[in-house]
């Protein structure tokens, strides 16, 4: 089973994804140290959800691999597959928080 396949495939989509980040953005205010995030994540959408979902454990969460990414890390996902970032959204908006 391709499991980097089946979550791009089921990305629900842009606005499923605006809707989830700015249920994130009032925590995201509160940070002070909001560049540390943005500077490891790349993007303010996806470091507003980390941060919301894991807090200071975003930081490490992104580079260590995982099973459930078919061994792979977050970072190496988005850095090496073209639908990288659909991928990794998908993935958040199934974490429960």
């Amino acid at each position: 089973m391709d499991v980097i396949k089946n979550l791009r495939a089921e990305y629900p989509g842009e606005e499923a994804w605006q809707a989830y980040v700015h249920s994130f953005r009032p925590a995201w205010a509160q940070l002070s140290n909001q560049q540390a995030y943005l500077r490891t994540f790349g993007d303010e959408d996806l470091a507003v959800v980390l941060f919301g979902q894991m807090g200071e454990h975003a930081l490490a969460w992104f580079d260590r691999p995982y099973p459930a990414l078919e061994g792979r890390a977050p970072s190496a996902i988005l850095r090496d597959d073209v639908a990288g970032v659909e991928v990794i959204r998908s993935v958040l908006m199934r974490v429960p928080y």
